[in-house]
């Protein structure tokens, strides 16, 4: 009969399972960066498809480019003065803007 060392299997498992936890626990911060992310990248899809459709569509204007450059250079408040029926949408690229976030 041979003699186990229990404790130092105790302990060697313990460090495996500490150590499997430290991967999950990577993983799962890469997950929530992964999330947020995405969900920036949504945003900026809504944002950036509504800039485009009320330049070209909805909003008969006549300085499109004038419309496209103030967005573009985050000038808000022109946007806002200039073209107050543009959609809500256009403003989640403004970082002050207050609406769903």
């Amino acid at each position: 009969m041979t003699n186990v060392n229990w404790e130092a299997v105790a302990k060697e498992q313990m460090k495996i399972i500490h150590d499997k936890n430290e991967q999950l626990d990577v993983a799962i911060q890469a997950m929530q960066t992964a999330l947020e992310k995405l969900d920036e990248y949504e945003k900026s899809d809504v944002c950036f498809n509504a800039v485009i459709d009320y330049m070209l569509n909805k909003g008969y204007m006549e300085s499109p480019l004038e419309f496209l450059r103030c967005w573009n250079e985050g000038n808000f408040e022109a946007l806002r003065e200039e073209w107050p029926d543009a959609p809500e949408e256009i403003y989640l690229a403004d970082p002050l803007y207050k609406g769903n976030k």
